[in-house]
Protein backbone atom coordinates (compact mmCIF):
# COMPACT_ATOMS: atom_id res chain seq x y z
CA UNK A 1 0.00 0.00 0.00
CA UNK A 2 2.94 2.39 0.53
CA UNK A 3 3.68 2.47 -3.22
CA UNK A 4 0.05 3.26 -3.99
CA UNK A 5 0.17 6.11 -1.45
CA UNK A 6 3.30 7.53 -3.05
CA UNK A 7 1.78 7.33 -6.53
CA UNK A 8 -1.43 8.95 -5.35
CA UNK A 9 0.66 11.68 -3.69
CA UNK A 10 2.41 12.49 -6.97
CA UNK A 11 -0.92 12.31 -8.78
CA UNK A 12 -2.57 14.72 -6.32
CA UNK A 13 0.44 17.04 -6.33
CA UNK A 14 -0.08 17.57 -10.06
CA UNK A 15 -3.21 19.58 -9.24
CA UNK A 16 -1.05 22.24 -7.55
CA UNK A 17 0.08 23.50 -10.98
CA UNK A 18 -2.31 25.70 -12.90
CA UNK A 19 -4.00 23.57 -15.50
CA UNK A 20 -3.59 24.53 -19.15
CA UNK A 21 -6.73 25.93 -20.77
CA UNK A 22 -6.94 23.02 -23.21
CA UNK A 23 -7.07 20.37 -20.47
CA UNK A 24 -10.66 19.33 -19.81
CA UNK A 25 -9.92 16.67 -17.21
CA UNK A 26 -8.13 13.45 -16.48
CA UNK A 27 -10.11 10.72 -18.23
CA UNK A 28 -8.47 7.83 -16.39
CA UNK A 29 -5.45 6.68 -14.47
CA UNK A 30 -4.09 3.16 -14.85
CA UNK A 31 -2.27 1.14 -12.21
CA UNK A 32 -0.58 -2.24 -12.40
CA UNK A 33 -1.45 -4.10 -9.21
CA UNK A 34 -0.05 -7.18 -7.50
CA UNK A 35 -3.48 -8.50 -6.50
CA UNK A 36 -6.49 -7.54 -8.57
CA UNK A 37 -9.08 -8.77 -6.05
CA UNK A 38 -7.41 -6.94 -3.14
CA UNK A 39 -7.07 -3.76 -5.20
CA UNK A 40 -10.72 -3.90 -6.30
CA UNK A 41 -11.75 -4.38 -2.67
CA UNK A 42 -9.65 -1.36 -1.63
CA UNK A 43 -11.22 0.91 -4.25
CA UNK A 44 -14.69 -0.47 -3.47
CA UNK A 45 -14.19 0.63 0.16
CA UNK A 46 -13.38 4.11 -1.17
CA UNK A 47 -16.73 4.07 -2.97
CA UNK A 48 -15.62 3.21 -6.52
CA UNK A 49 -17.53 0.27 -7.99
CA UNK A 50 -16.34 -1.83 -10.88
CA UNK A 51 -18.05 -0.72 -14.07
CA UNK A 52 -16.72 -3.44 -16.40
CA UNK A 53 -13.71 -5.62 -17.05
CA UNK A 54 -11.82 -7.06 -20.00
CA UNK A 55 -11.02 -10.77 -20.09
CA UNK A 56 -8.95 -13.25 -22.04
CA UNK A 57 -10.70 -16.52 -21.42
CA UNK A 58 -11.33 -16.66 -17.67
CA UNK A 59 -8.48 -14.27 -16.80
CA UNK A 60 -9.28 -10.58 -16.17
CA UNK A 61 -6.80 -8.39 -18.05
CA UNK A 62 -8.22 -4.99 -17.01
CA UNK A 63 -10.78 -3.85 -14.46
CA UNK A 64 -12.43 -0.46 -14.86
CA UNK A 65 -13.69 1.29 -11.73
CA UNK A 66 -16.10 4.16 -12.29
CA UNK A 67 -15.35 7.50 -10.67
CA UNK A 68 -18.11 9.33 -12.57
CA UNK A 69 -19.57 9.34 -16.09
CA UNK A 70 -16.29 10.64 -17.56
CA UNK A 71 -13.54 9.21 -15.35
CA UNK A 72 -12.23 5.75 -14.49
CA UNK A 73 -9.50 4.00 -12.58
CA UNK A 74 -8.00 1.14 -14.61
CA UNK A 75 -6.44 -1.79 -12.78
CA UNK A 76 -4.11 -4.17 -14.60
CA UNK A 77 -3.08 -7.34 -12.76
CA UNK A 78 0.62 -8.13 -12.81
CA UNK A 79 1.17 -11.18 -15.01
CA UNK A 80 4.96 -11.39 -14.64
CA UNK A 81 7.13 -10.70 -11.57
CA UNK A 82 9.34 -8.39 -13.66
CA UNK A 83 6.44 -5.98 -14.27
CA UNK A 84 6.62 -2.95 -11.95
CA UNK A 85 3.69 -2.22 -9.66
CA UNK A 86 2.14 1.25 -9.61
CA UNK A 87 1.13 4.01 -11.96
CA UNK A 88 1.22 2.99 -15.62
CA UNK A 89 -0.26 6.02 -17.35
CA UNK A 90 -2.63 8.97 -17.12
CA UNK A 91 -5.07 9.72 -19.92
CA UNK A 92 -6.16 13.34 -20.41
CA UNK A 93 -9.18 14.61 -22.27
CA UNK A 94 -8.52 17.88 -24.05
CA UNK A 95 -10.05 20.19 -26.61
CA UNK A 96 -6.56 20.49 -28.17
CA UNK A 97 -4.32 17.59 -27.19
CA UNK A 98 -1.37 18.85 -29.27
CA UNK A 99 -1.40 22.20 -27.43
CA UNK A 100 -1.64 20.39 -24.09
CA UNK A 101 1.29 18.16 -25.06
CA UNK A 102 3.35 21.20 -26.08
CA UNK A 103 2.55 22.93 -22.78
CA UNK A 104 3.72 19.92 -20.77
CA UNK A 105 6.92 19.69 -22.82
CA UNK A 106 7.48 23.42 -22.24
CA UNK A 107 7.16 22.78 -18.50
CA UNK A 108 9.99 20.26 -18.74
CA UNK A 109 7.87 17.14 -18.28
CA UNK A 110 8.90 13.89 -19.96
CA UNK A 111 5.65 13.04 -21.72
CA UNK A 112 4.89 10.37 -24.27
CA UNK A 113 3.74 11.18 -27.76
CA UNK A 114 0.06 11.91 -28.25
CA UNK A 115 -1.97 8.73 -28.65
CA UNK A 116 -5.63 8.57 -29.48
CA UNK A 117 -7.84 5.56 -28.81
CA UNK A 118 -9.44 3.78 -31.72
CA UNK A 119 -13.00 5.09 -32.23
CA UNK A 120 -14.48 1.68 -31.33
CA UNK A 121 -12.96 1.85 -27.81
CA UNK A 122 -14.34 5.27 -26.86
Amino acid sequence: MRLTSVCMGFFCASFCWAQPATQSWIAHVAFRVAGLDASRAFYNKLGFDQFFEMKQGERTTEAFLKINDHQFIELYPRTDPSQPIGLMHVCYESSNIEALHAEYVKRGLAVSEVARPEPATC
